[in-house]
């Protein structure tokens, strides 16, 4: 997850144009990346009765 959040946070200071993320944004990712990691736990446990496709439109679309 760490690397997950390291590139996410590198891609949004290059698009933005900055080169800081304040915290409310560092925050927010790391939710998203938490969330994701989470999610895909289930998934792989068998808690979510969803196909790989439904999954991954779900995670396009947030």
């Amino acid at each position: 997850m760490r690397c997950c959040l390291k590139s996410l946070m590198s891609l949004i200071t290059e698009l933005a144009g900055d080169h800081h993320i304040d915290k409310q944004i560092e925050i927010c990712l790391r939710l998203y990346c938490m969330g994701t990691a989470a999610m895909n736990c289930e998934w792989i446990l068998g808690k979510l009765n969803l196909t790989a496709e439904e999954l991954t439109e779900i995670y396009e679309k947030s």
